[in-house]
């Protein structure tokens, strides 16, 4: 992973609930974002949701200040 991008986890994920701020901090600034889903599974929904559309930008390194 590169800094300031980020994983799409189970809300209820061991990564998700109890390793708080240790991915950021290791990964560079990268976060992890919890989807719901029942019995440990995403669902397919929730995933599609949390996919980013073509339309916001992917940014490689941090945004640029304003």
């Amino acid at each position: 992973m590169r800094p300031f991008e980020a994983v799409l986890a189970h809300e209820h994920a061991h990564v998700t609930i109890s390793e708080t701020g240790a991915p950021g901090f290791f990964g560079g600034g990268l976060s992890v974002i919890g989807l719901p889903g029942a019995s440990g599974r995403i669902e397919q929904a929730a995933l599609e949701a949390g996919w980013p559309s073509r339309k916001v930008p992917i940014f490689r390194r941090p945004p640029p200040c304003r």
